[in-house]
């Protein structure tokens, strides 16, 4: 419970407003007169349609820092499928691997900021707590050693799959 207090409690300062909570989680029960599912798909959506509908316009225009990586990663081009500006829960995040549970950021000159930086960490742990992987790089990373972080990628995601289950 600490995790989520802390988490919690970052976010209520975080630059970044979450979505008004849904009517129905996932999972609960419908009431009967409510059923009809085309009339109340926006309802029943695992993730908030703002977030969604945010992650969609997030893919494009994309920096040039994600699209050299999705151009390394996309296609299964590293053996793994990748998605880019994926949701989960209240956060988009730039690719996920959903083989490996692995969430990977790239990250520009605004997140050495101490309040983004504490937003990021914050971010990480409640993502870490949810049982994904966040593994993070720089623009420059991107930019000037690509190969590199391909390779850093591949050994993240071998790990996590070669590891023994708990």
């Amino acid at each position: 419970m600490r995790v989520e207090m802390l988490i919690e409690a970052r976010l209520a300062f975080s630059p970044h407003p979450s979505p008004p909570p849904l009517r129905f989680a996932a999972g609960a029960i419908v009431p009967a007169g409510e059923r009809n599912l085309k009339n109340n798909m926006e309802t029943l959506h695992r993730i908030h349609p703002i977030i969604l509908q945010r992650a969609r316009e997030m893919r494009h225009p994309q920096t040039p820092a994600e699209a050299a990586l999705w151009g390394a990663i996309r296609n299964r081009n590293l053996g793994f499928k990748f998605r880019r500006q994926h949701p989960i829960d209240r956060f988009i995040i730039d690719f996920y691997c959903a083989q490996a549970k692995l969430c990977i950021e790239i990250d520009g000159e605004s997140h050495l900021e101490a309040s983004q930086m504490e937003y990021d960490a914050a971010r990480t742990e409640y993502l870490e707590y949810l049982g994904y992987k966040v593994i993070r790089f720089t623009n420059n990373d991107v930019r000037y050693t690509l190969n590199a972080v391909a390779a850093e990628i591949i050994r993240v995601i071998e790990s996590i799959l070669n590891a023994p289950s708990p």
